[in-house]
């Protein structure tokens, strides 16, 4: 049984486990505060996981519909049919010591038509659409808000998203042509040109056929977990067929 100090101790252990664990998190927030600057990290961390979980699937890489694309905020800038959705030299007319209330501001935030679209009185107006599921919450409408009036930064280095359909998986398959090789007496089937060409490539050259003998010991192991009998070995020895290998495997 635990004594009355070992129970303080866990204790104190468990409150010093979880100090640390909040640290790191705040450490973690100020570096990406440090790297890109406070608007773009609210960028990173509420702005555009909002838009990826509710906006990609009608205006990202698959789709883009009235030409528009939402998963950067330079494709904002460019905009769709209507024009752009975001703009950073509008917001940042926005901002400084101007002397404009907090009401003004929104009321310049709203003129962006990304916010204006969000917060469209009218269900046929409003983005998401309502096939899409629920509005956006006001703690994400207040969130967007602020970053457009923040003069909308983003990382200088922000890609778009890649379109699913270049993934390997979903191309259609293509026969490579089979490279030529100098080494042609190596190989004996396409496979191996392959083979045979990265060897050039990297300078290598490849290591002479192991004994007969040792490639059926090899076989048996790989296959059937026991060594080959005196007189199968003797007997793959006196075969002098081509496809040797190929009629033991089978």
């Amino acid at each position: 049984m635990m004594t009355t100090v070992g129970v303080a101790m866990v204790g104190i252990l468990r409150k010093v486990r979880k100090l640390i664990g909040m640290a790191v998190t705040i450490l973690g927030i100020v570096q990406g505060a440090i790297v890109y600057g406070a608007g773009t990290e609210d960028y990173l961390t509420y702005v555009k996981p909002v838009l990826r979980a509710r906006c990609y699937s009608c205006n990202g890489a698959v789709k883009q519909e009235a030409g528009l694309r939402l998963d950067t905020v330079a494709a904002m800038e460019i905009g769709g049919d209507s024009g752009p959705v975001v703009s950073r030299s509008r917001s940042a007319k926005g901002t400084g010591d101007t002397g404009e209330t907090a009401a003004s501001s929104d009321r310049a935030s709203e003129d962006h038509l990304l916010l204006a679209r969000v917060i469209a009185p009218e269900p046929a107006d409003r983005m998401p659409p309502e096939h899409d599921g629920e509005p956006l919450s006001p703690q994400q409408i207040s969130r967007l808000r602020d970053w457009i009036a923040s003069g909308a930064p983003a990382p200088p280095d922000e890609k778009l998203e890649v379109d699913p359909r270049d993934h390997w998986s979903f191309r259609e398959l293509v026969r490579p042509s089979v490279p030529s090789v100098a080494n042609r007496s190596w190989g004996r089937n396409p496979i191996d040109a392959f083979i045979s060409f990265a060897h050039q490539q990297q300078g290598l050259v490849p290591q002479t056929e192991s004994p007969r003998s040792l490639l059926l010991r090899r076989l048996y192991f790989d296959l059937i977990g026991v060594p080959p009998t005196i007189e199968e070995m003797a007997a793959c020895e006196q075969d002098r067929s081509v496809d040797w290998y190929e009629a033991t495997v089978e």
